[in-house]
């Protein structure tokens, strides 16, 4: 994936500023971790150096430069980290939104900049075979090249004018029998449902309202514990982080493979607060780390 830069200019410094939102991958070294890093910096016009290197690193949402003390020790397995978060759903592509929306709306600072994620229409063919078709027992086999062939995305898959059940039967060139026709169609309406009944922007959880985290207003757990541990997205993140970090804030999106899946998270009542597939977006500050002795 590769990294997106808007400008946005300050009307009242027009000559000497600008404003950057830059999404990157999180894992810089695998472009096809579908986990995105942002950074909002300000930064001298007349500044000669490139914005690429904000690339290279992890970096932080304020106003400082982008690299850290090379010699700060990473988070390590066993450390004891305290965050806070906010948690939202990312139901739409929100990249045409001004940046200054994040401010504007809490509720729905989700999404904008370019490069940022969408929701299920914006998935890619790649996106849809990993993320939604490798979760449809017995149908991955039968219609991965399919797809790859015809490069059916997440648009296509919400087009209920397009991918029918006719059109499956085309697609696998009438290889499908009609029953394995219906349980397509059936799993593509239920992703539907999903993208039609949930608000993007939507606060699903946060480190103040979880009854379960208070009083304390934060979540605790240890890095690498075989038990109790963060979905994947947050932990690629923490454990990527520098001792230098701590008091920084971090937003980070991912697509569903990288949340909680197809299953989606549902509270002990059976409420569902998360839907299946589902991309998020998190903003994290870290709190504190103690490295405990292994």
């Amino acid at each position: 994936m590769s990294a997106g830069v808007d400008d946005d200019d300050d009307d009242d410094d027009d000559d000497e500023k600008k404003v950057k939102v830059i999404w990157t991958n999180l894992v810089p070294e695998d472009d096809t971790a579908p986990v995105r890093l942002k950074r909002i910096s300000t930064e001298k016009k007349a500044s000669s150096s490139s914005s690429s290197s904000l690339l290279s690193t992890i970096t932080k949402d304020d106003d400082t430069d982008s690299t850290t003390a090379a010699s700060a020790s990473l988070l390590k397995p066993g450390s004891l980290v305290r965050i806070e978060y906010v948690g939202r759903l990312v139901m739409d592509n929100d990249n045409d939104n001004d940046n200054d929306n994040d401010n504007d709306n809490e509720n729905n600072s989700c999404g904008s900049g370019s490069g940022s994620m969408g929701g299920i229409s914006s998935w890619t063919t790649q996106d849809v075979l990993e993320c939604w078709l490798e979760e449809q027992q017995g149908l991955y086999e039968l219609l991965a090249n399919s797809f790859q062939e015809h490069n059916i995305n997440g648009s296509i898959l919400l087009d209920e004018t397009i991918f029918t059940e006719q059109y499956v039967s085309e697609l696998s060139d009438n290889s499908l029998s009609k029953i394995q026709c219906k349980k397509t169609i059936m799993a593509v309406k239920r992703l539907r449902n999903t993208n039609k009944e949930y608000q993007h922007g939507y606060i699903f959880d946060s480190s103040t309202t979880n009854p379960n985290l208070q009083p304390h207003q934060y979540y605790e757990f240890i890095i690498n514990h075989p038990k109790k541990k963060p979905i994947q997205a947050i932990s690629l993140l923490l454990s990527s982080l520098q001792d230098a970090d701590i008091g920084n804030t971090f937003t980070i999106q991912c697509r569903s493979d990288y949340g909680y899946g197809s299953d989606g998270y549902r509270t002990n009542k059976g409420i569902i607060v998360v839907p299946p597939f589902a991309t998020l977006q998190f903003d994290i500050k870290l709190l504190s780390v103690d490295h405990l002795p292994l």
